[in-house]
């Protein structure tokens, strides 16, 4: 007998995207790119929360099965997850609301799209009856709302809102006047040829920045006895922007923020005699700490270094 010979078993591509179809449903067949890798996008929430607008439901239905642990419950219970996708366009703080006829929670957490995760931002609970309330600062991106339940075999029908937080609690929110009035008060002077070093805290209703974000502590005086062309050059630990202003509460004369992913950032402004204030900010909220829990406000603390120059004309 002669010895046979194995063929090599050939697929056409067409075939390969046909089966691929099937299974993932995706577009192959009509020249599309393939699909990411189905266990990437597995967990997005099925439902949808929208700003403004109360959402209806019932743990006893879930969309899945899993575990949390909130601060003001001991997990231990059938955990009946109802999961909501919150998608975030504007930087602000938010108010979630949870009216449960049961001993329910509220989870917030935020797409880690490195590890195509969550990370907890922050949760609250209620008894049946009551309101949980939660108000968290979010920056744009995909968040998921959980409604758990909080012990063991309870679970039932609830109402769930999210709003945009305006109050006096919120961590990101207009600038409070008499806290500024102060920060300006107590300004450090910044001369031409000067250097100013400090170290910015974030602070709700504090100074912020046209093109800033969180608000903070940090304001300096620049004072100038004739009309100049000033250049600012500003550097910290975390992405900031700088303003300038003729009044304290007044105007944004010019405001310039560090290109994303940098920690530096340069102005230059046509300024006429008389006193300034240079508002120091950041323009993110601290990174999340998934080893220390929820980080508490807008979390921003750094060193900074300030300088103010006269430029030609």
């Amino acid at each position: 007998m002669k010895p046979t010979t194995a063929r090599p078993i050939r697929v056409s591509a067409r075939l390969l995207c046909g089966a691929a179809w099937i299974v993932l449903s995706s577009g192959c067949l009509r020249g599309q790119p393939p699909p990411e890798e189905p266990s990437r996008w597995a967990d997005l929430p099925p439902r949808v929360l929208t700003l403004g607008i109360p959402a209806r439901g019932d743990t006893r239905q879930p969309d899945r099965q899993n575990s949390y642990a909130c601060a003001r419950t001991f997990r231990s219970g059938q955990f009946l997850d109802n999961d909501y996708g919150f998608q975030v366009r504007e930087a602000a703080s938010y108010r979630f609301e949870l009216v449960p006829d049961f001993l329910g929670s509220v989870v917030v957490q935020e797409r880690d799209e490195a590890k195509a995760g969550w990370l907890a931002r922050g949760c609250a609970s209620a008894y049946r009856g009551h309101t949980a309330v939660l108000s968290l600062p979010l920056e744009p991106g995909l968040y998921r709302v959980v409604v758990d339940a909080g012990d063991l075999d309870e679970a039932g029908r609830y109402v769930v809102r999210v709003d945009r937080d305006t109050s006096a609690s919120a961590v990101l929110r207009p600038e409070d006047p008499a806290k500024v009035a102060s920060l300006c008060a107590s300004g450090r002077a910044l001369g031409l040829g000067g250097r100013a070093l400090g170290t910015f805290s974030s602070l709700s209703g504090g100074a912020r920045a046209a093109c800033g974000l969180t608000g903070g502590n940090a304001v300096h005086r620049l004072s100038l006895e004739a009309p100049a062309r000033v250049r600012l050059r500003a550097a910290a630990h975390f992405p900031l922007a700088i303003e300038i202003r003729d009044r304290c509460a007044g105007p944004s004369v010019a405001c310039a923020r560090a290109p994303e992913g940098a920690y530096e950032v340069e102005l230059v402004a046509e300024l006429e005699a008389g006193e300034h204030y240079v508002i120091l900010d950041a323009t993110h909220l601290s990174p999340l700490d998934v080893y220390n829990g929820p980080r508490v406000g807008a979390g921003v603390l750094g060193a900074y270094v300030l300088d103010a120059e006269e430029v030609p004309r």
